[in-house]
């Protein structure tokens, strides 16, 4: 019987607010990422197979890697995103490395190097050239 009246006062001590649970805590959140990664040490070097290239740079925060490139004027081909850290599959890299294959001969190319951090904040580099060999 005092189990039951028991029950019942911690019932209406609920129902009449005289027993509070409290509210979930509140999730804490800095402040928003909205600085764009640094870009520094752009590099190109040959490739180890013929008419193929390497081009490399650092970031100051752990970003994707990709290239924008094409012979001059039209530096319109896309590499492939690599080591992106906006997918929760990886959390990016600082030093980058991106290899360019079936490059012309004998040729300009401009480049642009893009790197975006885990937030989804991008930076693309100045627009660079090198020239191939053979």
């Amino acid at each position: 019987m005092l189990a039951v009246g028991l029950i019942v006062f911690l019932v209406l001590a609920f129902q009449l607010g005289w027993i509070k649970t409290g509210e979930p805590p509140k999730q804490v959140t800095g402040p928003k990422d909205t600085t764009p990664p640094q870009i520094s040490m752009v590099e190109v070097k040959p490739g180890s197979a013929p008419k193929s290239a390497i081009i490399s740079w650092i970031t100051d925060e752990y970003s994707s890697s990709q290239v924008q490139y094409g012979p001059w004027p039209y530096p319109n081909t896309m590499t492939p995103v690599q080591n992106d850290p906006t997918t929760g599959q990886n959390m990016g890299v600082m030093k980058h490395e991106v290899g360019l294959t079936d490059l012309v001969s004998k040729t300009t190319y401009l480049y642009r190097v893009i790197s975006v951090d885990k937030a989804g904040n991008k930076v693309i580099s100045p627009e660079s050239q090198f020239q191939t060999t053979q």
